[in-house]
């Protein structure tokens, strides 16, 4: 029942502070920042009748991976762009937010048996401990994505850390009573 409640309530955490970070204080704004010439690409990408996926311009096909070094050689000092690219916009916004709150759920509940599993748990290894889950998934993936492509990670090196804060304190104080 601890690792229950302490999920459920510390996925809310997570949950609040990602509504705070997207939302109300829109810190990932210059990950997704606006442009006067979005109807312009828009109409572009919908003119190509480009497929739905990722890409990554320049680039070669897949079938010619050999001769890639070269390839990018030759793009030196050109511009690239990295692209999501969905033929319709969904706003599936109640399932999203479902969604995003058992992951969260799911994840403080895997940082629950972790922390049940300390010899002595206390306020401070609980907290050492979940900002340590946080800065290393940031560390392992959206970091280590910076490095290659050059994205600003500073909103997220705060969601890697703040939330955790928060939910490592709850969990300090819930699974020691």
């Amino acid at each position: 029942m601890k690792i229950t409640i302490g999920a459920i309530a510390g996925g809310i955490i997570l949950f609040i502070w990602q509504f705070i970070s997207y939302g109300m204080a829109d810190l990932h704004y210059s990950q997704m920042a606006y442009t006067p010439h979005q109807e312009e690409i828009l109409n572009l990408l919908s003119e190509v009748e480009l497929e739905e996926g990722e890409y990554f311009l320049p680039r070669l096909p897949k079938d010619r991976t050999a001769d890639q070094h070269e390839f990018m050689m030759e793009q030196q000092g050109r511009p690239w762009v990295m692209l999501q690219y969905h033929h319709e916009l969904e706003t599936t916004f109640f399932s999203n937010l479902v969604r995003a709150l058992i992951t969260n759920s799911l994840a403080v509940g895997i940082l629950c048996w972790l922390l049940l599993q300390f010899r002595e748990l206390s306020m401070t290894s609980s907290i050492i401990a979940a900002v340590g889950i946080g800065v290393m998934a940031y560390c392992t993936t959206t970091y280590l994505n910076s490095i290659w492509y050059k994205t600003n990670t500073w909103p997220d090196l705060l969601d890697a850390v703040v939330p955790w804060v928060l939910t490592g304190a709850w969990l300090g104080w819930w699974l020691r009573r």
